[in-house]
């Protein structure tokens, strides 16, 4: 019976310290690709780098900023910005987008509200668009809605005519019971076709998990309304500087709590929560959208 004490012990001191030391490696080695990415755009505030793999598409990246213009302890004037690649009808596309927004906080800290505005230009389709949206974020859940309207008109692309679609979305993002690094978001959304007899509608359901303080791993399934366009499964991983150091994280484990409370100050300078991707119909004697 000694023995087996002894054993048990050792054995459980040896898992302690595989998990200290698989912690200080994840730590560290998000620490240099956080040092990397703050490289990429100057200025303080949240830089995120992301690799997207989408079903029937090669892999995606970005690189998006958020900054502050006017700071203080109980609102915010910020601008957000983003380059972005995607695949579009077999062709690769480029976007860039750019945007304004204004979060303030309520005198009890329990509370914000926001407005934001944004530009999205595609550069080799010239297909563009503007946006402008709303939020309200709380402790534990996030709400925001946004307005996607048309700028271009019909661009002939590769000998096909093309239009950029106008449309709208919400979003409702919560934690998950007892894993304050776990949020669910469900975002409904709808886009007014020009040519086909259907507009795009469907509901999307995703799950953010902080890995580390630096590593975010979005997994995401996109379910479609419309007979004509397939549901789509996403993964991406985001490299994110600063790091989130008050924040627990999956190598923290799970919380002692239903649900942990976050510090608003802090959802000041979130970035904003929108589809960066332009949606875009393809005018011929089929009618596609690529969203």
């Amino acid at each position: 019976m000694f023995r087996l004490f002894i054993l048990l012990s050792c054995l459980f001191s040896y898992q302690v310290n595989a998990d200290e030391i698989k912690n200080k490696i994840y730590d560290s080695a998000g620490a240099k690709i956080s040092e990397k990415v703050s490289d990429l755009i100057p200025g303080d505030g949240i830089t995120e780098v992301s690799i997207e793999k989408r079903s029937s598409e090669d892999f995606n990246f970005s690189i998006l900023g958020v900054r502050d213009i006017l700071y203080n302890n109980n609102s915010n004037f910020f601008t957000q910005f983003g380059l972005f690649n995607s695949q579009a009808f077999n062709d690769d596309r480029v976007t860039g987008n750019l945007g304004l927004g204004y979060r303030v906080l309520t005198p009890d800290e329990n509370f914000l509200f926001g407005l934001n505005t944004f530009y999205d230009q595609e550069i080799k389709g010239v297909h563009s668009r503007m946006s402008i949206g709303a939020e309200i974020k709380a402790s534990i859940i996030d709400i925001n809605a946004n307005n996607y309207m048309k700028v271009s008109d019909m661009k002939l692309i590769n000998d096909t005519k093309e239009q950029v679609l106008s449309g709208f979305d919400f979003n409702v993002s919560t934690q998950l019971p007892y894993s304050p690094w776990a949020i669910l978001t469900y975002r409904e959304y709808e886009y007014k076709t020009e040519k086909s007899n259907s507009d795009i509608e469907g509901e999307e359901y995703s799950l953010g998990l902080d890995i580390n303080p630096t590593l975010v791993l979005d997994l995401k399934v996109d379910n479609s309304k419309n007979q004509s366009t397939d549901n789509v499964y996403s993964a991406k991983i985001n490299f994110v500087y600063p790091p989130k150091e008050n924040k627990k994280t999956m190598v923290d484990g799970f919380s002692e709590d239903r649900y942990e409370t976050e510090n608003m100050k802090e959802k000041l300078r979130a970035k904003v929560i929108r589809n960066n991707r332009l949606v875009i119909e393809q005018q011929g004697a089929v009618i596609f959208t690529q969203k």
